[in-house]
């Protein structure tokens, strides 16, 4: 695969929401949490050769999904601001965490290759989930190229945000990466029991417990909780996933412009005429003729069977 083809699997650009108003001074965050979580499925991407021309930010809603994939990855939705339903302000500028920005993108990503949530699509999510933990564990992401042209690789040089920081993270990039494992160590030691734990498998490691048993009990235990976290939001819909017409702005305008015009268009039909010019003209054929319209009906007054005879 050559460099130029490689650049395009990735998200090539990610657009916040452009209103109302009131998003106008944290429009920057979202962008911010949009470009980090491309940035972080990128390598996977890569290695699909899946390419998404835009992810946008999904206006925060109580109701429905809080990710969408249109039309399998040409537009993928996906909402930063977290609804009153989920512990958001009115204002709608409290915002979910990354990691959980990044499991939607990575279910709105599955959809590409996969539409019904079966096994299929079930087991491919909880491939991608396990890269990511990997990923996140060494500090890897995108290549740097478009929009996440703020990353390069791995802890200690440059991570998503900007240029290493000699006074927050060390005199040199080796001394960086020291200290920020050896504050990784310190939280480790605060959060999880003696005898660590494999990432995304729960609870400490058993010394008698066969690898294979255990990671078989992990990718078991990540299922589930990633079927959960789908169902809580919305993401086992139908109404997740989407095929339209992606149209642009100019072109729904004048799709709105033409139903406006047939709304006053008034069809008149110029060859029906009134019931009363209809019963006029039978009247005058029966003054013409002396004969009266034919009967459909039978009448009691005569004999059975025939019509009416007294006209």
């Amino acid at each position: 695969m050559s460099s130029e083809q490689s650049d395009r699997y990735k998200v090539h650009r990610t657009q916040p929401l452009r209103a109302p108003k009131r998003f106008e001074e944290t429009r920057g965050a979202a962008k911010d949490l949009l470009d980090k979580a491309c940035w972080q499925v990128q390598p996977m991407m890569k290695k699909r050769r899946w390419s998404v021309p835009v992810v946008a930010e999904m206006p925060p809603k109580n109701v429905g999904p809080i990710g969408v994939n249109y039309n399998a990855g040409k537009r993928i939705a996906v909402m930063v601001r977290k609804p009153t339903k989920y512990g958001g302000d009115k204002e709608g500028n409290t915002f979910f965490d990354l990691d959980h920005i990044v499991l939607v993108l990575l279910h709105e990503l599955t959809h590409i290759v996969r539409g019904p949530h079966d096994d299929v699509f079930w087991k491919l999510l909880d491939e991608l989930k396990e890269e990511y933990e990997q990923l996140k564990k060494e500090g890897k992401g995108g290549t740097g190229e478009g929009f996440d042209a703020k990353s390069a690789g791995k802890v200690g040089t440059r991570g998503f945000g900007g240029v290493w920081d000699k006074q927050k993270l060390g005199a040199t990039p080796r001394e960086s990466a020291r200290n920020a494992a050896l504050k990784r160590l310190e939280q480790h030691k605060k959060m999880i029991p003696v005898g660590g734990v494999k990432l995304g498998g729960g609870g400490a490691v058993k010394p008698n417990v066969d690898p294979r048993e255990a990671a078989r009990r992990a990718a078991e235990k990540r299922m589930k909780e990633t079927m959960e976290f789908s169902k809580k939001f919305g993401l086992d819909l139908d109404s997740e996933i989407v095929a339209i017409d992606l149209i642009s702005s100019d072109d729904e305008e004048e799709e709105e412009g033409e139903k406006k015009k047939k709304k006053d268009i008034v069809v008149i039909d110029l060859l029906s005429s009134s019931d009363e010019e209809k019963e006029n003209a039978k009247e005058n054929k029966r003054k013409l003729t002396g004969k009266h319209p034919r009967r459909t009906g039978k009448c009691m007054c005569c004999s059975f069977g025939e019509f009416c005879q007294n006209i």
